[in-house]
């Protein structure tokens, strides 16, 4: 198993994979679950997914193994490459930009 540490809302996995990258991963379900659209467009067996961000690349896995953090390095680099990129920032905090400015 990769570095266990919580993050204030679970508990948060740090592993490198094998291209030498350092991740983390996380749990997102309930109401943080959500506030967000599915993943992909479809729903996974259950309501949530599983995160993984490596600088600022991040990463959705709808359908992933209950015992998750029990899993070895090797096995959350796997399944971190099923996971799909997302656009949303880690922690589940929405992007927020803002418009740009007309000049009058």
């Amino acid at each position: 198993m990769g570095e266990v540490a919580t993050n204030g809302a679970g508990m948060l996995i740090r592993f490198r994979d094998s291209q030498g990258r350092d991740w983390e991963a996380w749990e997102v379900s309930g109401a943080a679950a959500n506030r967000y659209p599915t993943v992909a467009g479809k729903s996974g067996p259950r309501s949530g997914w599983l995160c993984f961000e490596s600088g600022a690349e991040r990463r959705r896995l709808a359908d992933y193994p209950l015992d998750w953090y029990e899993r070895s390095p090797v096995e959350l680099s796997e399944l971190c490459a099923r996971a799909v990129p997302s656009a949303t920032p880690s922690r589940g905090v929405p992007v927020y930009r803002e418009p740009p400015r007309r000049e009058r």
